[in-house]
């Protein structure tokens, strides 16, 4: 496929993708420990201690991560706590010089400076560039895989094209579970764009996946016991757990919803937490904004899409996989829709739009097209680091506000964010939890193990997780709030017995 105008001057030279992606480790590294732990974070962060501490053998039954948990072990000797957030910015900026080569062979080097340039600075990537998970892994693993099946369309893959399949869909599986949802999408994208040699490459995605199934075969069985995939297809009445969100995990507004978050970030536009109180009204509160990014994210992917030529399908095909699996899960109630679970896909988005951006017929608009792409991306930037709406809530604030309020005689409650909580307070208050799904009938056991005291603290973040505002508080009908206050984005209330 030959590249798009214009040729940029600095598009071919050989520095440029390790010059993006020493601009995407100084983004990623600023700020990097300024928030605090979150729950999430909190989940890795124990998993490391257990691995580097008591139970290397936890990474075979480590489903949420194994590779990256290991990858975090390795550097637990020398980083510890929000720290260990560099395992995530490292592979922020790696992720640049893939998408540069990929994107290079794919479309032209125009397209592949601008799509490396778009990554190192994606708000999207930026916000898991800065978090102690796995997701900033998986988007470079993704990136990898792009850059293997894309040498592998060209030609014959080979053994060496091959083993670098095997490798980096193994590697990926071990990053994140939901990285199948992309393996499944870009082998049938692939099988697609063989014609005339499908046969052979079906044969050689065939033993990609029977290798990729032994290389996995010790998490095969920790994956099957923990999660019961079997549930997807035949009803499991002796299943646990219960159901997520209701009948379904699923609105149809989330699609068009991962495309918008994938372009602009979760910083730009409603806040995360406007969305979690009302989607419909968030976005009515936000409409003139968010339709006019919404048409300018719409209208370049379906540009760069249509220009192109001989990809349409494939890369189609690949995102309405990805996408049609992702929602098929959280229909079944098997796993929650996140638009992190499909992030696989970004690298494909941001060719598109460079593509778009680049395939505008104007010099003059092209220029300023992506002049304001660039600008909007780097406001979502600046909302992400120091505007408070888009902040994660900020545990250690809130715990160090308890240092001050509470004595030991009182009872800290802790919804939703007890283990960053946990983490970072050293009050001498006891601290008792409340989690997401508990209702009146838990929570009056709860009470009835506290002694009915005359007042408590209650620390709440998302309370949506409980409906509307005010449910929360309602589950104690026996107590009246006497005092409110916020710190860092989290509810402190002070409960008291009704007169």
């Amino acid at each position: 496929m030959t590249a798009l105008r214009p040729r940029w001057n600095l598009a071919g030279r050989a520095w440029l993708p390790w010059g993006l992606a020493l601009l995407a480790l100084l983004v990623r590294l600023y700020r990097l420990q300024a928030p605090s732990l979150w729950v999430d974070e909190l989940f890795t962060l124990q998993a490391v201690r257990t691995a580097r501490e008591i139970d290397p053998g936890f990474l075979l039954r480590d489903l949420h991560g194994p590779l990256y948990t290991a990858l975090c072990a390795l550097f637990g000797g020398v980083l510890s706590g929000e720290g260990l957030r560099l395992v995530s910015a490292l592979a922020g900026a790696l992720t640049v010089p893939f998408v540069h080569a990929w994107a290079r062979r794919a479309a032209g080097d125009g397209e592949a400076a601008l799509a490396a340039l778009l990554m190192a600075i994606s708000p999207f990537a930026v916000w898991y560039g800065q978090e102690l998970r796995n997701y900033s892994l998986v988007l470079l693993l993704a990136s990898a895989t792009f850059l293997v099946l894309e040498r592998w369309r060209g030609d014959d893959p080979g053994w060496r094209g091959f083993a670098g399949f095997v490798l980096a869909a193994w590697l990926g599986l071990l990053a994140n579970l939901t990285f199948l949802l992309f393996l499944v999408g870009s082998g049938l994208a692939l099988l697609a764009g063989a014609r005339g040699r499908r046969r052979r490459t079906l044969g050689w995605l065939a033993l990609a996946t029977v290798s990729v199934l032994l290389l996995s075969l010790p998490w095969i069985h920790s994956f099957a016991v923990q999660m019961q995939p079997q549930r997807l297809v035949v009803d499991m009445p002796g299943w646990e757990e219960p159901p997520l969100r209701g009948e379904t995990t699923f609105s149809l507004v989330a699609l068009p919803y991962t495309l918008y978050a994938l372009t602009w970030g979760f910083s730009l536009g409603p806040s995360l937490a406007e969305i979690h109180w009302g989607p419909r009204q968030s976005l009515m509160a936000h409409a003139p904004l968010v339709g006019i990014l919404g048409l300018l994210a719409v209208g370049l992917l379906l540009r760069g899409w249509l220009r192109s030529e001989g990809r349409r399908f494939e890369w189609l095909l690949l995102v309405a996989v990805v996408l049609g699996l992702a929602s098929f899960l959280a229909i079944k109630n098997f796993k929650v829709y996140n638009v992190r679970y499909v992030c696989m896909v970004l690298p494909l988005l941001l060719l598109l739009v460079s593509r778009g951006l680049l395939s505008l017929s104007w010099r003059s608009v092209r220029i300023g097209a992506t002049v304001a792409v660039l600008a909007l991306f780097t406001v979502s930037l600046g909302h992400h680091y120091w505007h408070p709406a888009y902040a994660k809530e900020d545990s250690r604030a809130a715990a160090r506000r308890m240092e001050a309020l509470a004595g030991p005689q009182d009872l800290v409650v802790v919804a939703v964010i007890g283990a960053p909580f946990a983490h970072y307070y050293r009050g001498g208050a006891p601290v008792s939890n409340l989690w997401p799904g508990e209702g009146a009938v838990q929570v009056a056991a709860k009470l009835e193990a506290w002694g009915h005291p005359e007042a408590f603290w209650l620390v709440s973040a998302r309370e949506w997780e409980w409906g509307p505002p005010g449910s929360l508080a309602a589950l104690f009908p026996e107590y009246r709030t006497a005092r409110r206050e916020q710190a860092g984005g989290i509810g402190i209330q002070r409960m008291t017995k009704q007169p």
